[in-house]
């Protein structure tokens, strides 16, 4: 389900002495079946941008087109329920999402809550829990016991029930240590490629968008300052000091060999790849 932004602004408080533009003139465009990350400083509008996208937010000036939904500034919308089924937003804190007394009820309550039978939204909580790693054992817990990793898969495992095409993510490592966030990624990756699915994550981790998105989107004060592919971005040595983000440790390490005399090539984006690129210059 494709995703134009055409001309979004978005201001808080509208008409009023603390009104505040945070969007600003926002277009762009999102095909099907894309990853890719959304980074910026705390308070470029990330956050406001992603929650137009299942209308948390409405536009205050342009318009979004979500497959064949439109919603637009001063008009009224239709069908916003049916949007948010399509388009499932995770929030930074999964204790939001969370609110039963039990992690079946939990993943049930979304499927449900679209008109799908008890028997068949409990049957998508137990498909669902597995698809992000937990075991069924867990189905009768309370969210509350469990771990911050696990609340998270849990979250998600609520929102992947009612079968959205695209998935948005905010900041959905935050607090993990290495081994929970990696994990993570794998399963963002995985539902990407095996379900096809849509998936925006909004990250400050450029070791996480390096490896697993295929397209960066940059903002700052409100406005996309750059919309380019993964790649491109890390060859943008200029744009990563203007946003003060240090460059990811396989950068850093490429910069140390090219000292040492040792060139690698500017596509190779993997250890394995640059282990390929030293082995090549050792043997010349």
């Amino acid at each position: 389900m494709p995703i134009e932004i055409i001309n979004l602004s978005h201001e808080y408080n509208a008409k009023t002495p603390l009104a505040k533009v945070a969007l600003c003139d926002i277009n762009v465009k999102i095909s099907d079946g894309e990853m890719i990350a959304l980074i910026g400083e705390t308070g470029s509008g990330k956050s406001t941008l992603v929650q137009h996208l299942n209308a948390l937010l409405l536009p205050t000036e342009g318009k979004i087109q979500i497959g064949d939904q439109i919603i637009e500034a001063n008009v009224k919308s239709h069908g916003l329920k049916q949007l948010r089924k399509k388009v499932g937003l995770v929030f930074q804190f999964p204790e939001y999402q969370l609110f039963e007394e039990t992690i079946l009820k939990d993943i049930a309550f979304g499927p449900k809550n679209f008109g799908v039978s008890a028997e068949e939204a409990e049957q998508k909580a137990r498909e669902m829990i597995k698809i992000v790693g937990l075991d069924e054992n867990y189905l009768e817990k309370s969210p509350f016991e469990c771990s911050g990793g696990e609340r998270r898969r849990i979250a998600i495992a609520g929102i992947l029930a009612m079968g959205p095409d695209i998935l948005v993510l905010d900041e959905p490592t935050a607090g993990l240590d290495p081994k929970g966030a990696k994990d993570m990624m794998d399963l963002f990756k995985r539902i990407n490629e095996d379900f096809h699915k849509t998936v925006l994550i909004v990250s400050h981790d450029m070791e996480q968008v390096m490896t697993y998105c295929q397209r960066v989107i940059v903002m700052n004060h409100g406005k996309i300052i750059e919309d380019c592919n993964v790649h491109e971005f890390f060859q943008s040595s200029d744009l990563l000091k203007q946003l003060h983000i240090n460059p990811p440790a396989l950068l850093q390490f490429k910069d140390l060999c090219k000292e040492k005399g040792i060139e690698i090539s500017k596509d190779a984006l993997s250890i394995e790849e640059c282990v390929r690129e030293i082995l090549k210059g050792v043997k010349r």
